[in-house]
């Protein structure tokens, strides 16, 4: 069977049972998806009808939005991407997709940077894939500042940043048993120092400073985010966080949130990191899709509205399916669009 057959008869087998058939059917306006990713995602050299996410749009039915930067690094996609929120949209998104790993791979390979490249993803996936209504900003009035907190420069919609050492922030949060997360910024250009009480006791000591260098392509430092996670019990709570940086750096606070009930709805399919036609290279993106499976695991085990999509087991690593060693071809496109479609299904 040909793969554009493939994805005629695999979405006539999708339509009765994905989640957003009858808003398709029922409303003038399309649902809307959301892409994050690299080059591969934002589809580098090919017209646009030969891009997996146009692919995947005109199969599911859905307008989509493709926010992938090529080039970008996972704590890049995070900053740029993710945390931005997308506040020139005026559209929800039903769902979202992201491939990540590739650049960290080809620019860092395997070593110590292999930790960076799992926080930065752990804090991407975990913020699209927490419900919003779990989950709240710090400009809330479930928080009191002291202080000088004020919005971020980069992100003033998202980011809280303190300004001066012994700032605090106290939130109130209700929890139904799960833990509470917090996410964060860090990079290894910051140095800025904070702690985390809950209901009064410290329970984090944190530093913002990536621990070693993360220089991208083109020499810039990096910035992204990171996340915290604290078990606690049922009920009410309080978390605070104490500024004890006095450099002249200061930590920014994106959210603060835990999940209530389980979702039967995906937020998020994520997938791994693919092959490249560069076996020397292949063997450090291997170590990077199996940091992504196990991120996406862990998530999944605890709740998280979220899919790992295993686009190895769809695109396969030959000369027909690339246009050079790394970036797919029309035909690697439907690949990863039957990969994803797969997971939707």
């Amino acid at each position: 069977m040909n793969k554009i057959n493939y994805f005629k008869r695999a979405f006539a087998c999708v339509l009765p049972s994905v989640f957003f058939f009858s808003i398709v059917a029922h409303s003038e306006v399309r649902p809307l998806f959301r892409s994050y990713g690299d080059s591969i995602t934002a589809g580098y050299r090919l017209v646009k009808t030969d891009r997996y996410v146009e692919m995947l749009s005109q199969n599911l039915q859905m307008d989509y939005e493709n926010l992938a930067v090529s080039g970008q690094t996972s704590c890049q996609m995070s900053y740029t991407q993710v945390f931005k929120e997308n506040a020139n949209s005026s559209r929800a998104s039903l769902f979202s997709t992201m491939m990540a790993g590739t650049n960290d791979s080809n620019a860092e390979g395997k070593g110590p940077y292999e930790s960076v490249y799992q926080k930065c993803l752990t804090a991407a996936v975990s913020w699209l894939a927490f419900p919003k209504s779990d989950k709240f900003s710090p400009f809330s009035a479930a928080c009191e500042k002291k202080g000088q907190w004020l919005p971020s420069v980069e992100m003033p919609t998202t980011g809280l940043r303190s300004r001066n050492a012994l700032d605090e922030l106290n939130c109130r949060i209700g929890t139904a048993g799960a833990p509470i997360y917090v996410w964060h910024d860090f990079g290894d250009d910051l140095n800025a120092a904070f702690d985390v009480k809950i209901d009064g006791k410290i329970v984090a000591a944190v530093s913002t400073h990536a621990g070693i260098p993360i220089k991208t392509h083109d020499g810039r430092g990096v910035r992204g985010q990171a996340l915290l996670r604290f078990p606690v019990a049922a009920g009410n709570h309080t978390i605070s966080f104490i500024v004890r940086s006095k450099n002249g750096h200061y930590p920014t606070i994106y959210g603060i949130g835990s999940l209530k009930k389980p979702r039967s709805q995906t937020q998020l399919y994520v997938g791994g990191v693919p092959y490249q036609l560069n076996m020397i290279k292949e063997a450090n993106v291997a170590r990077y899709n199996i940091i992504a499976k196990r991120v996406l695991q862990n998530f999944m085990s605890e709740g998280f509205p979220l899919k790992f999509v295993n686009v190895r087991q769809f695109w396969s690593p030959s000369v027909h399916e690339m246009q050079d060693t790394l970036h797919p071809n029309r035909y690697g496109s439907e690949s990863l669009s039957r990969a994803f479609l797969d997971a939707i299904r």
